[in-house]
């Protein structure tokens, strides 16, 4: 595969990720990963299925039940409606107070990237959402994740249709 393969996320190069660069064939679901001073790709590549997106939140104090009240009722729904499933969601009781962890199951990087662009633009996101939700976070951790082949996901296989 040459640099100029298409890239999940959308853009011509490869996308910076750690140390190394990131590149997403489409075509067969495979990530390859290349050295950032060269752009030569390595010999590794591995074919992934379903990934995660874990997001950490650290809200203000006293925000724990508006930020939740405003997911259960508009993001998780709208969330759904983009084949998006919730894998997990969790806040703390002991430890780092006021910390928000929830896990959303994708397909693959093409659907992760379809779907975030289709939530972001529509309307109950921008209108509904986000107006809700401003002012209450704090901090916020974006991590992309994949399964262990040991672990078996209780999340329902998502179809291509959903």
């Amino acid at each position: 595969m040459d640099p100029g393969t298409k890239i999940w996320s959308g853009s011509k190069k490869p996308s910076i990720c750690g140390e190394f660069l990131l590149n997403y064939d489409t075509s067969n679901s495979r990530v390859i990963f290349c050295m950032n001073d060269s752009f030569s790709y390595s010999h590794f590549s591995w074919r992934f299925s379903m990934i995660y997106d874990m997001r950490t939140y650290d809200l203000n104090p006293g925000a724990l039940q508006a930020y939740m009240d405003a997911v259960r009722e508009v993001a998780l729904p709208l969330r759904e409606d983009y084949g998006v499933k919730l894998a997990g969601w969790y806040y703390t009781d002991i430890g780092k107070l006021n910390r928000v962890v929830h896990i959303w199951a994708y397909r693959d990087y093409t659907h992760f990237d379809q779907a975030r662009q289709a939530v972001r633009s529509d309307p109950r996101w921008v209108n509904d959402y986000l107006p809700r939700v401003k002012g209450l976070v704090v901090r916020q951790q974006d991590q992309i994740m994949l399964a262990s082949d040991f672990f078996e996901s209780r999340v329902p296989a998502l179809s291509e249709d959903a």
